[in-house]
């Protein structure tokens, strides 16, 4: 080392940072060397009048004992900290300063309820720690916190944890961790867990799992998920039965793969019980399980006759909890950020709180307790619905209900409703989600029940037929959860429907008579036909000349408001800042700062052929001459330049139409014109649009935010309006156009 310093050259490792120094004075530093030796043993010493102590080091391990502690440590969070300990009781809150500690890779803060006073803009700290890879919040007391917080925090774990200890926090179910898909260790011991989910074995590679001190009784079809697991702690749980496919499994792994604490006696039980129902297959494959191990259980056995009948009985009761505990977690994974935009979780929330409701009823005892009633309810098909929604592009709504009156009727009772379970790619993709086993699906056909898939597929098409996007139908896509027999997707395959979901050769689901088979070479179950049932094909458009026909979703028709959106001063430069007497032009600045509506259209209108009937032209020119700014009526002298001003055609369905309050002559002849002419119609007249389609007329629009001309009656924004009573009838004027 001497010769290193003669030379100038040596190396300091500081944590796991390496500095090297490869030329330097000897003398200054064996001074330096000498000045690192005392501050490592915590003495004072001076640098050029500096003073520098061993405070001044940032720590790589903190470890706070009591709640005094912390605020002194806290000095001590950088990013060179590696390892934070707080010993129970002293926060009970979570602390922005953590966010410092970028190089952060242990936490431990057991028995700290850290959510006790925690808000949701606090969850971001844990989110921002990428190097935190053990995390310690056994007793914390995170299940005591509503259910929403909890949802935020295990939502905004690290991003790479890989091990969890979430032991002695009250927890009813197991939280959603599924997006953490390095964590191989986690304990959910010491709570009040009765049922495992599938999904968590499925998502993650777990080696070690603890579930232990939880009143679990069943141990669900989960193992097959996951070939990694080494070790499961079973301590202190009631598990008296295994789900059948998972019997030999356990058995084959039994005293293997996996080590058992505790529990050993009661899965050693179960294995016995197992093995005296599987004999058969012992007798066939004896190399399935060890022969010593068959041996040893069958002994055992003759002990444990009373656990005959564990794999015979159906456990309604926990068939019971597990549905609850479904629904519970589905309500609030609906809320998840990443279904904000997506319309009909209010709907799907009220679908579950009725599943809920009857399923209380049962659990209370004013409904008995039998598999009928728990094989009809809905939750699994609604947590496909939830859980499909991520497979899909551009998710728009779910359990989306198409309503429209029957023109040729005039009672509720002729009202046509189709309920779409996804609404994607925007509205051009409609899906069904078939949640029944392919079994189920087959021999729901062949019996002739009125609801099969074939029948539901004609639904759907002759719907989206009446419900079309840009005026072609949406696309049918089906999607099997459980799989579908293979000649039943290649018939809906070739009515140009979409199939997802697993084929299963229709041989091995069971035997299908030739003549059925013969049927599902046909179409005709399925075909549709635009003339059909409800007497009012024209609801699907009039039939234009040929060149129309080539402009379907490739031109746009202006209604008034949408003009005026384009050209107001409000929507160009800094329109919006100014004040108004107007309380309409008040209130439109104020929406038009915070969402501006110009965008929206142009995004819409881009590439298009830009139409406006005459009766629209008109109206325009007319309110241009008395309302208009100057920079108005030039940007209007502009875009008038790029429109096609086309005759007033009202198409069939439009002139059935009777007139009322907010369906006026002038609104009908330009709606009337855009489906005419198979045009968007981009419009801020969303009264006129929903009385049209309780009248059975679903347009083709576009709803966007109004906007008034407002260049004549800008204010500077320190002008006070005057006090009084303001007139109120400029906003129903605007809206009317």
């Amino acid at each position: 080392m001497s010769r290193s310093i003669h030379e100038g050259k040596i190396s300091f490792v500081f944590g796991n940072t390496t500095v090297l120094i490869s030329q330097a004075d000897s003398k200054l530093l064996t001074r330096l060397l000498e000045t690192l030796g005392k501050i490592r043993r915590g003495e004072t010493v001076e640098l050029d009048s500096l003073t520098v102590s061993s405070n001044d080091f940032k720590p790589s391990r903190i470890e706070v004992r009591e709640t005094s502690e912390y605020l002194a440590k806290r000095k001590g969070f950088s990013p060179f900290l590696e390892t934070l300990t707080i010993q129970p009781g002293c926060i009970n809150q979570i602390d922005h300063q953590w966010q410092m500690c970028k190089k952060l890779k242990v936490i431990n803060f057991s028995g700290n309820p850290i959510l006790e006073r925690a808000k949701s803009s606090d969850f971001g700290v844990f989110r921002n720690l990428e190097h935190v890879a053990s995390i310690c919040l056994a007793d914390c007391d995170i299940g005591n916190s509503p259910i929403e917080k909890q949802t935020l925090f295990f939502n905004s774990l690290p991003p790479n944890i890989s091990f969890i200890d979430l032991s002695g926090n009250n927890l009813k179910i197991v939280p959603n961790l599924y997006k953490y898909r390095h964590v191989n260790g986690l304990s959910i011991a010491n709570n009040r867990i009765k049922v495992l989910p599938g999904r968590l074995f499925k998502c993650l590679e777990l080696r070690t799992l603890d579930i232990g001190k939880n009143p679990i009784s069943y141990l669900p079809n989960v193992f097959h998920f996951t070939t990694s697991l080494q070790k499961i702690d079973t301590s202190e749980t009631f598990i008296e039965r295994v789900h059948e496919k998972e019997e030999m499994r356990i058995l084959s792994r039994f005293n293997l793969r996996f080590i058992h604490t505790d529990g050993v006696d009661t899965l050693k039980a179960i294995a016995a019980n197992v093995i005296h129902k599987h004999s058969n297959l012992m007798r066939i494959a004896p190399h399935v399980l060890p022969r010593t191990l068959i041996q040893e259980t069958l002994d055992f056995y003759d002990d444990l006759s009373w656990l005959s009948a564990l794999g015979m009985t159906d456990d309604l009761s926990l068939l019971l909890q597990q549905r609850i505990e479904e629904c519970e977690r589905l309500k609030v994974e609906i809320f998840e950020a990443k279904f904000s935009n997506v319309e009909g979780v209010f709907k799907m929330r009220n679908r579950l709180d009725a599943e809920l409701r009857f399923l209380r009823t049962i659990e209370d005892g004013v409904k008995p307790l039998e598999r009928k009633y728990l094989d009809t309810t809905n939750v699994t098909h609604l947590s496909n619905i939830i859980h499909s929604i991520e497979k899909f592009e551009d998710v728009i709504g779910i359990l989306h209900t198409f309503a429209i009156r029957n023109v040729s009727h005039y009672s509720d009772e002729h009202t046509l409703k189709h309920t779409v379970d996804i609404v994607a790619n925007n509205g051009q993709k409609w899906v069904k989600i078939v949640s029944r086993s392919a079994r189920g699906i087959l021999m729901d056909w062949m019996t002739g029940c009125s609801r099969n898939v074939f029948n539901q597929a004609k639904d759907y098409i002759r719907m989206s037929h009446k419900f079309k996007y840009n005026f072609a139908p949406p696309k049918i896509c089906v999607y099997f959860c459980a799989g579908v027999a293979d000649k039943m997707a290649e018939k809906l395959k070739r009515k140009n429907i979409e199939v997802i979901g697993n084929l299963i050769e229709i041989d091995t689901i069971t035997k299908v008579p030739d003549d059925f088979l013969e049927m599902l070479e046909e179409d005709s179950e399925i075909e549709y036909s635009s003339n059909e049932s409800d007497d009012d094909d024209e609801e699907s458009g009039v039939t234009l000349s040929g060149n129309m026909m080539d402009t379907k979703g490739k031109v746009v028709n202006l209604d008034v408001s949408a003009v005026f959106v384009l050209i107001s001063n409000m929507t160009h430069g800094g329109g919006a800042n100014h004040r108004f007497a107007s309380p309409l032009l008040e209130m439109q600045a104020v929406q038009e700062r915070e969402k501006p509506a110009k965008p929206a259209l142009e995004r819409i209108m881009k590439d298009k052929q830009l139409l406006i009937c005459q009766t629209a032209y008109d109206a325009v020119v007319k309110i241009m001459s008395t309302v208009s700014g100057p920079t108005e009526m030039e940007r209007w002298k502009e875009l008038e330049k790029k429109l096609k001003i086309v005759p007033d055609r009202i198409s069939d369905r439009a002139s059935n139409l009777a007139m009322s309050d907010r369906i006026k002559e002038r609104n009908l002849k330009i709606f009337g014109s855009g489906d005419y002419y198979q045009a968007v119609t981009l419009t801020a007249n969303k009264h006129f649009v929903s009385s049209a389609y309780h009248q059975g007329v679903a347009f083709n629009a576009f709803i966007h935010e109004s906007r008034a001309l407002s260049e004549q009656k800008e204010r500077h924004l320190d002008w006070v309006p005057p006090q009084g009573p303001r007139p109120t009838h400029a906003r129903r004027y605007y809206e009317d156009y």
